[in-house]
Order: structure tokens, then C-alpha cells, then sequence
């Protein structure tokens, strides 16, 4: 090479994937790995998406729970309620655990952490009241019509 080219690492013409010190005249002894690449910085404005921000707060832990136990609450509503096609208590069950999970699932949504869970149980709470007094209805309905004939 020639006096043209300034000093400093440039990669090692006799190791692939190394570099070579060159001291402006000529190559010197003083060889390295090559250099990791680094990342370009980010552009401006850029934030990372959410889940790269660090772990969450105690309190959003606590509001997944809450969405989590509504959630249940909602589905036990409906299983409650199809029960109650068996013993009309089981339907009134139903309507009280929709009635819990809807409660839940609001607070949950609205005070704590919007997520899809919570939004899961509000639907199967409202599913579960519903469903819940549908049955309790019907029931009345057969048992004032069996006692009318």
C-alpha cells in the first residue's frame, strides 16, 4: 500500500475475518478479531414496541388477575346457566357469577389493563346473565303452564 492511505484497522489481507493494524507506510504486527458489528442508531421518534420497555408494574400484574378471575367467572356464569336447565338454582348461580364477571371485567378494562381478557369477560358475563334469565324464564314458563293444566 502507499503513504496515501492514513493509519488505523482495516481488514487483515493475510487472516479473512481479522484485522490488521496498518501504521500509514506499511503493515504492522498488531492484529485482532474483527470488530462485532454494531447497530445503527435509532431513528428519531422511535420508541420500542411496549413489550421491550421492562417488566410490568405490580399494578398491571394485579389488573391481569383480575381480568384472568373474571374471565373464569364468566365462564363458570354459562356453565352455571346450562345447568340450570337441570335445577332452575343453578341458573340463578349463572346470573350471580355473570353478574360478578361483568363487574370485574369493567373495572379490569377500564382501571387497570385494557386487554382482550378483560374484554373476554364482560362478553361471557353478559353471555352468562342472559343466559342465565332466559332459563330462569323458561323455567317459569313450564312450570306455569304444567300447573294451569
Amino acid at each position: 500500500m502507499s503513504a496515501t492511505v492514513p493509519p488505523g484497522w482495516y481488514p487483515d489481507p493475510a487472516q479473512p475475518g481479522g484485522q490488521r493494524y496498518w501504521d500509514g507506510y506499511q503493515w504492522t504486527n498488531v492484529s485482532a478479531p474483527a470488530a462485532a458489528a454494531v447497530a445503527p442508531p435509532a431513528p428519531p421518534g422511535y420508541t420500542p414496541p411496549p413489550s421491550y420497555l421492562g417488566p410490568a408494574s405490580p399494578r398491571a400484574q394485579w389488573g391481569s388477575g383480575v381480568a384472568v378471575t373474571s374471565l373464569i367467572f364468566g365462564i363458570v356464569a354459562i356453565m352455571f346457566a346450562v345447568l340450570g336447565l337441570l335445577l332452575p338454582l343453578m341458573a340463578f348461580m349463572g346470573m350471580m357469577c355473570g353478574a360478578v364477571a361483568l363487574v370485574m371485567g369493567l373495572v379490569a378494562r377500564k382501571t387497570l389493563t385494557p386487554s382482550g381478557m378483560a374484554t373476554g369477560a364482560i362478553v361471557t358475563g353478559i353471555i352468562g346473565v342472559l343466559l342465565s334469565i332466559g332459563i330462569l324464564a323458561l323455567g317459569i314458563l313450564i312450570a306455569v303452564s304444567s300447573t294451569g293444566s
